[in-house]
């Protein structure tokens, strides 16, 4: 018994190197922007998020490839 992460491997990379840059990026950008300026960006990432994550539901279902697979 034990977890068997080999399927996922390049998934859990991908992961770990966004959340690694992700925290550096938003540790030298906090800085630089003003409330304003933040909240605006932050309302056009999260429809520009939603509108991909709405076409990606309407794509085949085999078009994701880094998918862990059973």
């Amino acid at each position: 018994m034990g977890f068997q992460f080999g399927e996922c491997f390049l998934t859990l990379v991908f992961i770990s190197l966004g959340a690694i840059l992700g925290s550096y990026i938003g540790s030298k950008a906090r800085n630089r922007f003003n409330n304003q300026m933040y909240l605006t960006l932050m309302k056009y990432l999260l429809s520009l998020l939603t509108l991909a994550r709405i076409i990606y539901q309407l794509l085949p279902s085999n078009f994701n490839t880094l998918r862990c697979r059973d």
